[in-house]
C-alpha cells in the first residue's frame, strides 16, 4: 500500500476513535443527568406536603356516623359521651334545661351538633316542648321552629324526634325544608315510619339530606346494640358507609365507648354528617 494511502486510513482511525470516545461520553453524560434529575423529582415529591381531606372521607376505608339522640333531659353520663370525642354527632332536644350545656360541650369535644326537632307520633305521643304538630298554622310551625334552633347552640342541622305522623305530612314537611334551606341546614331522616315525606322534601327543595340506616338501641341491653353495631360495620363495608342513631341511655353510651376504639384499630372512620353529605353529593 502506497504510503500516502496508508496516513490517510491511520488518520480516518483515529477520527473514528476521537469520535467513539466522545460519542460514549455524551451518551455517560445523558446517563448521569437522568438519573441525577429523577433523584431530585423523587426528592421533591417525597418532601412535598400531602394534603389530607378532613376526616380522609377520599379513602377507601368504610366511615361510621353515629348520632346519640335524645340529648338534653339530663347530666347523667356526660362524662360517657363527653369521652366519645368528636367520634358521635349530638342529637340535642329543644328548650330543655340541658339544650344549651350539651351544644356548648360539643364545642369542647369537636362534636357534630344537631336539633333534635319533635314532632307529632301516630300514637299522639307528646315528646317535650318545641313540638310541631300539623293542626299548627305555618307561622306557628316557624316560630316553634326558630325558638328550638336558638336553644340549641353550635347547630349545623336538624334530625326529627319522633314524628310518625308529622314527618308523613308533604305540606308540613315542605315548608320545614323550606325554612332550613333558608338557614342554610342540612336533614337527617330517622325514619321513624316507612312512609315519611321528610327526605323526599328535602331533595326536591334542595336541602342536603341523609337517611340514618340502623337504630342501635330500639332493644335496651349492651349485646342488642353490640349486634347492630356488627350489622352497621357490615353495611359500611358494602356501601361505603352507614349511618346509625344510638340514644343518650347509659347502656349505649358505655357500649360505644368499648366499641368505637376497636372499630377504629379495624379501619373503620367515624365521620360527623356533613362529611358524609361532602362526600355523596
Amino acid at each position: 500500500m502506497p504510503p500516502a494511502r496508508r496516513r490517510k486510513k491511520t488518520k480516518t482511525k483515529k477520527h473514528l476513535v476521537r469520535f467513539s470516545l466522545v460519542l460514549n461520553a455524551l451518551l455517560l453524560a445523558v446517563v448521569i443527568f437522568t438519573l441525577g434529575r429523577n433523584h431530585w423529582v423523587r426528592e421533591i415529591i417525597q418532601s412535598a406536603p400531602r394534603q389530607r381531606p378532613a376526616h380522609g372521607f377520599f379513602s377507601n376505608k368504610p366511615k361510621l356516623t353515629i348520632v346519640v339522640d335524645d340529648i338534653g333531659n339530663t347530666m347523667n353520663d356526660r362524662q360517657l359521651l363527653r369521652n366519645l370525642g368528636d367520634s358521635v354527632t349530638y342529637a340535642v332536644l329543644p328548650l330543655l334545661q340541658y339544650s344549651r350545656f350539651f351544644g356548648l360541650l360539643a364545642g369542647e369535644t369537636g362534636a357534630e351538633v344537631i336539633l333534635h326537632l319533635p314532632f307529632e307520633s301516630v300514637s299522639g305521643t307528646i315528646p317535650g316542648p318545641g313540638l310541631i304538630t300539623s293542626r299548627m298554622p305555618a307561622d306557628q310551625v316557624l316560630d316553634v321552629m326558630r325558638r328550638g334552633l336558638a336553644s340549641v347552640p353550635r347547630h349545623r342541622g336538624v334530625n326529627n324526634h319522633m314524628g310518625s305522623a308529622g314527618t308523613a305530612n308533604p305540606e308540613l314537611m315542605d315548608l320545614i325544608m323550606g325554612e332550613m334551606k333558608r338557614r342554610g341546614l342540612f336533614f337527617l331522616d330517622s325514619l321513624t315510619t316507612p312512609v315519611s315525606a321528610a327526605y323526599p322534601a328535602a331533595k326536591r327543595l334542595g336541602v342536603p339530606a341523609l337517611k340514618r340506616d340502623f337504630f342501635l338501641d330500639n332493644e335496651d341491653s349492651p349485646e342488642a346494640i353490640r349486634r347492630q353495631i356488627v350489622r352497621m360495620t357490615a353495611l359500611a363495608r358494602e356501601k361505603g358507609y352507614a349511618i346509625g342513631i344510638g340514644h343518650y341511655h347509659h347502656n349505649t353510651l358505655t357500649v360505644l365507648n368499648e366499641e368505637i376504639p376497636k372499630l377504629k384499630n379495624q379501619g373503620y372512620q367515624f365521620v360527623p354528617l356533613e362529611t358524609l353529605l361532602d362526600s355523596t353529593r
